[in-house]
């Protein structure tokens, strides 16, 4: 069995709006956090406190998407007025990107060279800007059969979600994988049909081979690239509203439409954590570089998570009574009674997420090994409890006799 996580609440950052966008700066310092009401806020993580206030977007219109940059010195915001605008840490605007989606924008990305931002709207498109120019580098035209929900970018790939119930995986045209000296559009590379309802969340893994989904059908997917194979599902009770995978990439955090938020294991699948985030949906969840889940939700609250340095045992296993030690050796004594060793408890790493110990695989000789030293000490005991036996039984005899 493994340990689940409880969580414990450290921050909660308050909105007048319902948090419709959420991000965190590279190096887990910053929170950046857009609204319903057209604001987009700069928190401080450590100590829950606005650093800045934007109003860059044409109101009534609400904050739809915001993203950092990979240098952790600009941030970018997209809205319902179709626009996305580009923020240096210090709180200034440095840059508008107008006339390129018909309607609002529904994700934002920086790449890793940080010289070009990806957007991604309702009306079906994924730009390439040029950052410094602000004009648009290239343009991938109908992406999916409808909006584009989700966008995730890196050094090979663009992978979109929409509310087709599809991931799609393109690379743009040019002799090299990727190639932004030309304005072709890019090139449709694999396509996963593997969910049936909207999709909203997607993420890549640095090693570029696998992707990971999240959808409105109630379930994570995570598939190799390379052939659109399956290689875990996560299922869940309610439909999945927001995915976020951590920066070491051995975990997966997870919002729901009924307020829940989870965590869980990337390798093995296991469900570590499931707590109560907020009072209807969570919007975003994201994680920072320490462990921590950040949520948002449609509350108006974001809230910073934390696990318990304690972990909470799961649920026994059949033939495990709690409140019962488990028995490992028994042995007998110089009086002939037989003894129970209690089982030890087993030790977790308080600093880390728990991860269920994986059982060594013994070799044949050294397994043939520990069963002949187990017949011998099993015979050598027996032997000398049928001579103490005996001994007893001689000592009565010669008692009566001399009676």
């Amino acid at each position: 069995f493994f340990f689940r996580r409880t969580m414990t609440l450290l921050h909660t950052l308050r909105h007048k709006s319902p948090v419709s966008a959420l991000a965190l700066t590279q190096d887990g310092k910053e929170v950046i956090t857009g609204t319903r009401d057209n604001v987009v806020y700069q928190w401080d993580l450590k100590t829950a406190k606005v650093l800045h206030t934007h109003r860059e977007h044409i109101p009534p219109h609400q904050i739809t998407a915001v993203a950092c940059s990979h240098d952790n010195q600009q941030f970018a915001s997209g809205g319902r007025d179709s626009f996305v605008v580009i923020y240096n840490r210090a709180g200034k605007k440095i840059g508008m990107l107008k006339k390129g989606h018909r309607t609002y924008v529904t994700s934002v990305a920086f790449d890793k060279s940080n010289n070009h931002i990806f957007s991604a709207g309702a009306d079906g498109k994924i730009l390439i800007w040029r950052k410094k120019k602000h004009k648009i580098h290239r343009c991938i035209e109908s992406a999916h059969g409808g909006p584009v929900t989700c966008m995730a970018s890196s050094v090979k790939y663009i992978v979109s979600g929409g509310d087709d119930a599809i991931v799609n995986v393109w690379i743009p045209k040019g002799k090299k994988v990727v190639d932004y000296s030309t304005r072709q559009a890019g090139s449709l590379y694999k396509e996963f049909r593997g969910h049936q309802a909207e999709i909203t969340g997607v993420a890549i893994t640095k090693d570029q081979k696998y992707i990971i989904s999240s959808s409105l059908d109630r379930t994570v997917r995570i598939f190799l690239i390379i052939n659109l194979s399956l290689v875990r599902k996560l299922q869940h009770d309610d439909a999945v509203t927001s995915m976020a995978l951590s920066r070491d990439e051995k975990w997966v955090a997870t919002g729901t439409s009924t307020g829940k938020a989870y965590v869980w294991n990337r390798d093995t699948g296991a469900q570590i954590a499931c707590f109560d985030a907020h009072e209807g949906k969570v919007s975003k969840v994201a994680m920072t570089p320490k462990g921590w889940v950040v949520s948002a939700g449609g509350d108006g609250m974001v809230k910073v998570w934390q696990a318990e340095l304690k972990p909470k045992p799961a649920d026994p296993q059949p033939g495990e009574e709690q409140g019962e030690e488990q028995v490992q050796t028994v042995t007998i004594n110089a009086e002939g009674k037989l003894v129970a060793t209690p089982k030890p408890a087993a030790v977790y790493d308080p600093g880390a997420w728990p991860v269920a110990p994986r059982p060594k695989k013994k070799k044949k000789k050294e397994e043939e090994g520990a069963k002949s030293c187990l017949r011998t000490v099993v015979s050598e005991e027996k032997i000398l409890l049928e001579t103490m036996t005996l001994s007893v039984c001689l000592d009565s005899i010669f008692q009566l006799m001399w009676l």
